[in-house]
């Protein structure tokens, strides 16, 4: 028997990532929401000749996880975002699409920004809201619910 041409080499990272793995500390802080979205269906507002919008409530479960990286020598921080709407959980950072209760068509939402501001009184501006961004005293809570027209 002949020896192989070739020998192979003794891997010279393994003793490095073994290390590298058992000295990386993790620490992950999760937390659950209510989030509301508002949700806007264009080929319904084209057809009626007025606004078509609706306001649902999401859970929106965010999980930080950071950790120090061997290589780059600094703090790495990741975050997941979990949407869950009717029993299904979807990830990413924009809410899942919604059916139009008119058309079923489905349609994207944005986030509800809200923002307490104690001189300014929530009024049909913040409850009849097409866009997301609110700064009133209700702090994005009454934000688009008049809309509901289900």
């Amino acid at each position: 028997m002949h020896a192989p041409p070739f020998a192979l080499q003794p891997d010279l990272f393994a003793e490095a990532t073994d290390a590298a793995a058992s000295s990386m500390h993790r620490d992950t802080e999760t937390s659950t929401a209510p989030a509301p979205v508002l949700y806007r269906c264009r080929p319904c507002e084209r057809r009626t000749k007025r606004p078509h919008l609706w306001r649902r409530t999401l859970s929106r479960t965010t999980a930080r996880t950071a950790y120090a990286h061997p290589a780059f020598a600094q703090q790495i921080a990741l975050t997941e975002i979990a949407w869950t709407l009717d029993g299904r959980t979807h990830a990413g950072t924009h809410p899942p699409t919604d059916r139009c209760p008119s058309c079923r068509l489905p349609t994207t939402g944005q986030p509800i920004r809200g923002q307490y501001h104690a001189a300014r009184q929530c009024d049909a501006r913040c409850m009849y809201a097409k866009g997301p961004d609110c700064v009133c005293s209700c702090g994005g809570k009454n934000h688009g619910i008049g809309h509901h027209r289900l």
